[in-house]
């Protein structure tokens, strides 16, 4: 974060003239720019395009089918079931959905997990694979074949059924698939628990390092304004001086280039201490501002 906001200021200094580059552009420049503040906001939208999926994986799958053959030979009708031994030219239609009533309370604790209130609740959507899961399937159809004698119409009305449904989907061997994944949760918990760990011990040293660096540019800021107000006393009597010949021309510039090189001394820990009382804003969550 100190990286970019630094950049920034070097930006605002080299900007051409028609570009005033404020504090707050500067601080506004880093934050967008800041690789850890877009990951933040890519996972933000990432897991809300995953909470919503949950949402509609509890909506019902409905799908249309199509198909048309012809078959030589003994066979079986697709359309009536009956065995012939004649060319079959068929043509069917149908219309299929299916949605899940029960899979180990699977849905509901991803639906969790994406709102970010749990870690050991993944451990449970993983061992829902253990689980069995119960779906309600319905369909219609219809078709036409050229075994029966009614037109093509006729026979779409004649042959038209529906059908309603449960599946029952009960594992027993998976492969070990569901062992590995109740184990590769478990570590993705610990891991979790270490990132935190890590990013609290980062975030500890970089809020330590900028309340550090505000308390000296404060403490600096004071001793180098007083600095600062004697050098410009310094040079306004010597100016004085000056204009009644009492100092060289080289004395007045010496005196001058001091009062200067105080000035800037004073502006530089002013808005460095600005700076790092920003970035305890920052960190703190407050609204950042050039104040």
């Amino acid at each position: 974060m100190q990286k970019y906001i630094i950049i920034a200021l070097f930006i605002g200094i080299l900007a051409p003239a028609q570009k005033v580059w404020t504090l707050e552009d500067c601080l506004d420049y880093a934050v967008k720019n800041n690789i850890t503040v877009k990951k933040t906001v890519l996972d933000k939208t990432t897991a809300s395009l995953n909470y919503q999926q949950q949402m509609n994986n509890k909506l019902p799958t409905i799908y249309g089918t199509t198909s048309l053959g012809l078959t030589n030979g003994s066979s079986i009708d697709p359309i009536t079931s009956s065995f012939v031994n004649q060319n079959i030219l068929s043509n069917s239609f149908g219309l299929s959905g299916n949605m899940t009533i029960y899979q180990g309370n699977k849905l509901n604790l991803q639906i969790e997990q994406n709102k970010m209130i749990l870690d050991q609740k993944a451990l449970e959507i993983t061992k829902a694979g253990y689980k069995p899961t119960l779906s309600a399937t319905a369909g219609l159809n219809t078709g036409f074949t050229s075994t029966q004698d009614y037109s093509y119409f006729n026979q779409f009305k004649n042959n038209f059924n529906k059908s309603v449904g449960l599946s029952l989907n009960v594992p027993i061997l998976s492969k070990k698939q569901n062992d590995t994944n109740v184990k590769l949760a478990q570590i993705d918990i610990e891991q979790n628990k270490l990132d935190k760990i890590s990013a609290s011990k980062t975030l500890y040293s970089s809020i330590e390092t900028a309340w550090q660096n505000a308390i000296a540019n404060q403490a600096q800021q004071k001793s180098s304004k007083v600095a600062r107000d004697n050098a410009k006393l310094a040079y306004d009597l010597a100016s004085k001086k000056y204009e009644f010949g009492g100092l060289t021309t080289t004395e007045l510039a010496v005196s001058r280039n001091t009062y200067l090189a105080n000035e800037q001394t004073y502006l530089q820990s002013k808005y460095m201490s600005v700076l790092y009382t920003q970035l305890l804003n920052f960190y703190q969550g407050k609204t950042l501002t050039a104040n």
